[in-house]
């Protein structure tokens, strides 16, 4: 953490700080196939930004030029929605190949 916890008080829980330093730990991307029970692709790396998505999700389109559309189950985290990776999905779809 990077404060110390503050003292308990009368009537009042104990306050912890909830920022935190990260001490060297890596980011993992991972797109699961269900079907088959593994791993299709996988990035690791020092960061979650919106490129870094956005790669990964070439990188998984790309592993596999027989799929004619990919179904990606993400959550409501801002860099599954950024602009670029909607611009990629765009000229995906007026593509032959659909996402």
């Amino acid at each position: 953490r990077n404060a110390p916890d503050l003292p308990l008080q009368v009537g009042h829980s104990r306050k912890q700080e909830y920022e935190y330093t990260r001490h060297g730990t890596q980011c993992l991307i991972a797109n699961w196939d269900v079907v088959a029970g593994k791993i299709i692709s996988s990035s690791i790396g020092d960061t979650r930004k919106e490129e870094d998505f956005e790669q990964h999700i070439q990188q998984t389109v790309q592993s596999d030029e027989t799929v004619k559309k990919w179904r990606f189950v993400v959550d409501n985290l801002n860099t599954h929605q950024s602009e670029a990776l909607v611009s990629y999905v765009a000229g995906l779809v007026n593509t032959p190949k659909d996402l």
